[in-house]
């Protein structure tokens, strides 16, 4: 979408335009939510919440779904 949005040349790599525009990449942004996710979870008032985060896996997944296995 950068690409389309800033009309870039074909030789412009994706690593350069996200330098440039000062965007973080999509995995960048999935690690950045899921930090501050994590973050608001340990903080919480509730205790319950602490239990959201406790669901780790035991095996390393080969297709990964879930933000923590990025």
């Amino acid at each position: 979408m950068l690409r389309i949005i800033t009309d870039a040349p074909w030789f412009v790599t994706n690593q350069q335009l996200h330098h440039d525009l000062e965007i973080r990449t999509v995995q960048e942004e999935i690690k950045h939510s899921m930090k501050s996710y994590r973050n608001r979870l340990e903080n919480h008032p509730n205790i319950l919440t602490l239990h959201l985060m406790n669901n780790i896996t035991m095996f390393k997944r080969l297709k990964r779904k879930s933000p923590r296995d990025l």
